[in-house]
């Protein structure tokens, strides 16, 4: 994902790499996901509950569509914000909080494993949002 960005900046592909690409470099996350955990459901909103009487919701291979359309989303998300003042740090800050929050609610929710990756996102995505929010700082309208 790293080398798109790159190859963006220095090439300037066309829009049709810029979905083909993240679609392949998704495959060996789909693929080492499936191996080692291969858990294709979701936790349903407490709220919902009641609407659809039960906790989780299996996806199957809709699931991994998800995911797969995720990484083109997110890496073209970003990059279609570049240039204009702010913005494209200010999306990474939204989601990095949004996520920050989906952790905390979580956090004692759940089974001493799972605790354990809401910890460790925890830990990445602090530090991200700070130094994030400097860069924002910096780079909001007009920037310095």
């Amino acid at each position: 994902m790293v080398f798109l960005g790159f190859a963006d900046d220095v090439f300037d592909l066309r829009w049709r790499f810029k979905l083909i690409l993240p679609t392949i470099a998704s495959i060996p996350v789909l693929i080492v996901y499936y191996v080692g955990y291969g858990v294709t459901h979701v936790v349903v909103p407490v709220f919902m509950r009641s609407w659809l009487g039960t906790n989780t919701v299996e996806l199957g291979i809709l699931y991994y569509v998800y995911i797969g359309l995720m990484a083109v989303f997110c890496t073209n998300a970003i990059n279609i914000l570049a240039g204009i003042n702010g913005v494209e740090v200010g999306q990474s800050i939204v989601i990095a909080l949004s996520i920050i929050v989906k952790d905390i609610a979580n956090i004692n929710n759940a089974n001493p494993e799972a605790e354990y990756y809401h910890l460790f996102s925890l830990y990445l995505l602090l530090p991200f949002v700070a130094v994030s929010c400097a860069l924002y700082y910096w780079n909001v309208y007009p920037a310095h």
